[in-house]
């Protein structure tokens, strides 16, 4: 194998040509592409011995030349003194931590990789994370056990709990896995998380169930044993555990979990007829005869309440049968059934007929309904007419005045509006709000606001200050909103407008904080591209998330101060390394920890727990259209980001002309000194439909004039942006990411 075959598989590795790599090699079978990618390790290895027999120096010539590729292949050469040599020269060379790693691994020598381990604090300028790879994946037993047992090892390398798994994972040998997985509380730093996914590494049906019995001992809480089964969808193993629940020491609620994930109805009604036997709570019962989703099984069980002990829960039933008639055959023997008012109340509601509204109005002694109740029944007719017919003839409180006349100002408000404002983002985006606001009717409202706020949660805001000492604070945070743009805009409307009907209002210790669903991003590219995106403009993006008018609110670098010159500060040190990371869990969990808390207009700290991306930055508001308009701003930056990844992953002559001059405009953004002005137009190209963007113009020009005026806050701004272009690649691997503007 001469010079001409190591050209011929650089040219083919460059090309992704598997066949011809597979024909170097001289595999002793046919082209098998299925087998060349999962077997690749063993292809190029056999290339790397024929090299090594033939013109091993002109193959190292190579190495200026395509550096990374020359690395990995490296790595499958048995020549242990270059690859030494290689890692010694390491900085001359610029190697990479994933490089570096790779290369002291690929000596297979214990000796040496524990070597390389004792001098990494000294000499090494690896993450912690790789430190975790390396031990892990050295095969060295005795190695691993000493850093993962002994604490003051373990805290020298400031192991988290990923890294502790990672270096468990990593060898692969499933009695030593169980060996960590028995002893978990004493290896300490791993959590219950991981033991679940080394678990499932294991694989063997009876060491899961030793280890559901032994939960409490090797620290592993149920709701992470209840993934594991689920997600493993091994229904007869669930029943397994179901049938010896006594073993497993199984309460009422794990037991009904573990039953309603079988998903079999037949088995939920044998196991809901036996339920006594099981010692199943009422509460439980009433899960799983909802789970079975029998229409007529559930009007069954309401018949045979007592039996069941479910009396306390049969609105739930009624309710789920969706039966508008049914509820109201429920409704007249309410008194047999045993509901409460605020049962029947929910039920004429959700009757959902108009006219059987106004009747059971009309017999509201024969219902025991008072004022309150009345007052939630008239608003959810809509009729207004009916609700003002009412306002004059029911005796009410400010309280339910106030609601009333919300009731026929809010159906207004939302049609008028709505037609000027709309969400516009993809439906299987996920978004979240929290609404902060002051009033004189906080308190009422988190006490009785169910009744005009759904499924809006409320709590008391110490941090707020109100302008008058009678005033409290309230945070009011949607549910996921998710699905339909118009429902979620409807929403949005109408608790806004139910706010300013009960005279709550935003002042400047309010924020105006937006969730947005964080697995929306499904790549790392998705990801290098919302770092830079948001990087690149966040100057811009302090200046238009607030309506136009206002600046950023006081203490804003307090509670959401700017984050892109603590990103470039950290990739230029090397504190963080976001280039090398490939696999999109690790990356985003970089990002996450290298937050210390969550006070930035960009907020990652939530990427795992409740997966959203928070945007802090904005001013608190009670405007409905305000809030919307932000939800299509930031909501539009991921859209964009996962948009590019898509375009940046087709080959140029795939790319449409729109898609080439979309991808262009994000690197011009990346790469040319723009203005702010031409900036702001490039970056709401990408993020908002074009007939929405003299929103964003005219608060930027109004905006920043008035920001102008705060020399101050300006600075307190300016002085935590990043100082140059942010990229999270450097410059020579840019070709690799978006083959902008030529023919590859």
């Amino acid at each position: 194998m001469g010079k001409e075959t190591v050209d011929k598989l650089f040219d083919a590795i460059v090309n992704g040509n598997f066949e011809d790599i597979w024909n170097l090699a001289e595999m002793n079978q046919p082209f098998d592409e299925d087998y060349m990618e999962e077997h690749l390790d063993i292809v190029l290895r056999k290339i790397m011995q024929k090299i090594e027999n033939a013109d091993f120096d002109y193959f190292l010539t190579r190495r200026n030349e395509l550096p990374d590729i020359f690395i990995k292949l490296l790595t499958y050469s048995s020549r242990v003194d270059v690859i030494k040599e290689y890692i010694e020269k390491r900085e001359e060379l610029g190697l990479t931590s994933s490089e570096i790693v790779d290369l002291i691994l690929a000596t297979k020598d214990k000796n040496y990789i524990r070597q390389c381990v004792e001098k990494i604090d000294k000499e090494f300028n690896l993450e912690s994370y790789h430190i975790a790879e390396l031990i892990g994946t050295s095969n060295d037993k005795e190695l691993i056990q000493q850093y993962l047992l002994d604490s003051e090892k373990r805290e020298k390398l400031n192991l988290n709990t990923y890294e502790v798994y990672l270096m468990i994972s990593s060898t692969k040998d499933i009695e030593f896995i169980k060996q960590c997985i028995n002893h978990a509380k004493e290896i300490g730093g791993m959590g219950s998380t991981y033991i679940v996914q080394l678990i499932n590494q294991v694989n063997d049906v009876q060491y899961t169930k030793q280890c559901i019995k032994r939960r409490d001992e090797i620290g592993l809480p149920f709701n992470d044993i209840f993934e594991y089964l689920t997600k493993k969808n091994d229904i007869n193993l669930i029943k397994e555990v179901i049938s010896e629940y006594k073993d497993f020491e199984l309460n009422s609620p794990e037991l009904v979990k573990l039953i309603a994930s079988t998903e079999d109805e037949n088995y939920i009604k044998h196991i809901i007829e036996n339920s006594r036997d099981m010692n199943l709570s009422p509460s439980g019962i009433t899960t799983l005869i909802l789970k079975t989703n029998d229409i007529n099984y559930i009007k069954e069980c309401v018949e045979k309440r007592d039996d069941f002990q479910i009396q306390p829960h049969i609105l739930k039933l009624i309710l789920a049968t969706y039966d508008s008639q049914y509820m109201k055959q429920c409704i007249e023997i309410y008194e047999d059934l045993k509901l409460e008012t605020q049962a029947v109340v929910k039920l004429i509601i959700e009757s959902n007929d108009k006219q059987y509204m106004k009747k059971c109005i009309a017999r509201k002694e024969e219902l025991g309904l008072d004022s309150y109740d009345i007052a939630k029944i008239v608003i959810m007719t809509d009729d207004k007419e009916f609700i003002r017919e009412c306002l004059n003839d029911v005796n009410l409180d400010d309280m339910n005045k106030k609601a009333f006349n919300m009731a026929v100002n809010t159906q207004e408000a939302i049609k008028e509006l709505h037609s000027k404002t709309k969400i516009k983002l993809p439906t299987n985006m996920t978004i979240g709000m929290e609404i902060e606001s002051l009033g004189k009717m906080s308190a009422t409202l988190k006490e009785r606001g169910e009744a005009f706020l759904d499924d809006w949660t409320r709590k008391n805001d110490g941090s707020l200050a109100p302008d008058e000492l009678d005033e409290d604070g309230i945070e009011i945070t949607s549910p996921i909103l998710t699905g339909s743009n118009d429902r979620n805009t409807n929403e949005i409307f109408k608790v806004a407008t139910i706010l300013q009907d009960f005279g709550q209002y935003a002042n400047g210790s309010c924020g105006g904080h937006v969730h947005i669903g964080s697995n929306y991003l499904t790549s790392v590219q998705a990801w290098h591209n919302m770092l830079e995106l948001w990087s690149n403009t966040e100057s811009i993006l302090y200046v238009i998330s607030n309506e136009k008018g206002t600046i950023p609110r006081k203490g804003i670098t307090d509670y959401a101060e700017p984050i892109s010159g603590e990103f470039e500060k950290a990739l230029e040190e090397g504190s963080i390394n976001l280039e090398d990371e490939k696999d999109l869990t690790k990356f985003k969990y970089i990002v996450c920890n290298f937050q210390m808390n969550k006070y930035k207009g960009i907020n990652f700290k939530n990427l795992f727990g409740m997966t959203t991306v928070e945007f802090r930055l904005a001013n608190g508001t009670v405007k409905p259209e305000v809030w919307i308009e932000n939800i299509n701003l930031f909501g539009g930056l991921l859209k964009a980001a996962q948009e590019l990844s898509i375009i940046q992953a087709k080959n140029y002559n795939e790319r449409t002309d729109e898609e080439k001059a979309y991808l262009e405009c994000f690197e011009s953004i990346r790469n040319d000194d723009l203005t702010e002005k031409a900036k702001l137009e490039k970056l709401l190209e990408l993020v908002i439909d074009k007939e929405d963007r003299d929103i964003y113009r005219e608060r930027y020009d109004v905006n920043i004039e008035l920001i102008k005026k705060y020399p101050e806050l300006q600075n307190s701004i300016k002085g935590k942006l990043a100082k140059n272009k942010f990229k999270v690649l450097k410059e020579n691997d840019e070709n690799e990411k978006s083959d902008v503007g030529e023919e590859r």
